[in-house]
């Protein structure tokens, strides 16, 4: 167990009675938060869960709870691994606008434009789908590419199918199509731009590109092994670490909490992109017949009690995560586990932004973001 004080102890003789209250209060709300959530973990059978929870850009607590390897018996901790599935999407939308900000890519040019081989790859595709990988073809099938000039920004808003910019629909895999066509204008490729911009610059210390690169590691025992439960939630069973293996723009990272940790407080301090471009990608995104949808760019942006939210989540068969942001209270919150349990069951609540209904989100916003203390 961890806990990182907001305030050094040689100093708190200077503080204010109301300062030193609201500090115990704080770390009060912290203790039942991480009972909430234990009880959550143990009532769902969750192998592994680590969270992190931060304020005013420090970290202020991380732990862990169960199992990174069962048959081992090796504890999870906050620099425990886990494949971050869709949380990567917030990460790789940084990447982009940073290129964007700095004069690199238009995210409102035709894709096409860039990426000479954009049509007969999805039409491969699609043919591809139809005839071997039938499962698959619902990402596809309202794409129209050859009909209209879809943008990377319809990608990054999840806007791009159907007539681009009229609805949104969430879609892993057009968003992690966005990879190729940085791989087609970069020399050092998507996966190259991630290292150095993002990996590199924040010294990241517990995560891997891809699960390739992590194998060929010292440290692959460092991996929360993936596990999926029983028909009936009683037991586990391992399972192959899920696809991508490789990195695309919508999944394929591999992260512990304390380094997702690093990312957002990089992210809030504008160390990565300016306070104007992140502005834009925390902005709702509008539909071009006036609709205002629930997601930015690179994430989810709604309200709590009319309280402004930012949120992604992570859903593979065997990982899940969830990563919370409380922009008026300067709060974020990020959990990872090594089963779907997180997320499995509340997919369609969190796309609708419903988050009342999942216990261990509305235990946090409940604490955090209602008390006005």
């Amino acid at each position: 167990m961890k806990i990182f004080f907001l305030i050094a102890p040689f100093s708190i003789f200077l503080l204010s009675a109301e300062t030193k209250a609201q500090s115990a209060s704080f770390e009060e709300k912290i203790k039942k938060y991480e009972t909430a959530l234990q009880a959550f973990h143990q009532q769902h059978n969750i192998p592994s869960l680590s969270f992190a929870i931060l304020k005013d850009q420090q970290l202020i607590y991380s732990n862990a709870f169960g199992y990174a390897d069962i048959k081992q018996k090796i504890r999870a901790t906050d620099t425990t691994l886990y494949s971050i599935a869709s949380l990567t999407k917030p990460v790789a939308a940084t990447l982009i606008m940073k290129l964007y900000e700095e004069g690199k890519v238009d995210i409102d040019a035709p894709i096409k434009d860039y990426w000479k081989g954009y049509i007969p790859y999805f039409t491969n595709q699609k043919k591809m789908f139809s005839k071997y990988y039938r499962q698959y073809l619902f990402y596809i099938k309202d794409y129209n590419y050859n009909d209209y000039n879809i943008t990377m920004r319809h990608h990054l808003t999840h806007t791009s199918e159907g007539i681009p910019g009229t609805n949104f629909k969430y879609n892993g895999l057009l968003y992690g199509r966005l990879a190729k066509v940085i791989d087609v204008l970069f020399p050092e490729n998507f996966i190259g731009l991630m290292d150095s911009c993002i990996f590199k610059k924040l010294k990241l210390e517990h995560s891997f590109l891809n699960y390739e690169i992590l194998k060929k590691s010292p440290a692959p025992g460092a991996l929360a092994l993936p596990y999926v439960h029983d028909e009936n939630n009683n037991s586990f069973r391992r399972k192959g670490f899920p696809d991508p293996a490789d990195l695309n723009a919508g999944a394929g990272l591999i992260c512990s909490v304390k380094d997702l940790a690093r990312f957002d407080i990089a992210f809030d301090k504008n160390e990565l992109i300016s306070a104007k471009t992140k502005e834009l990608m925390l902005m709702p995104n509008k539909g071009i017949n006036g609709e205002i949808f629930q997601y930015g760019i690179g994430w989810f942006v709604s309200t709590y009690h009319n309280s402004p939210i930012i949120y992604h989540y992570g859903l593979q068969e065997t990982y899940s995560g969830f990563y919370l942001k409380l922009p008026e209270k300067n709060i974020t919150m990020i959990v990872l586990a090594n089963s779907s349990g997180l997320t499995g069951e509340y997919n369609r609540d969190i796309q609708n932004a419903n988050l009342d209904g999942i216990p261990y989100v509305k235990n946090f916003l409940d604490l955090f973001e209602k008390d006005k203390n």
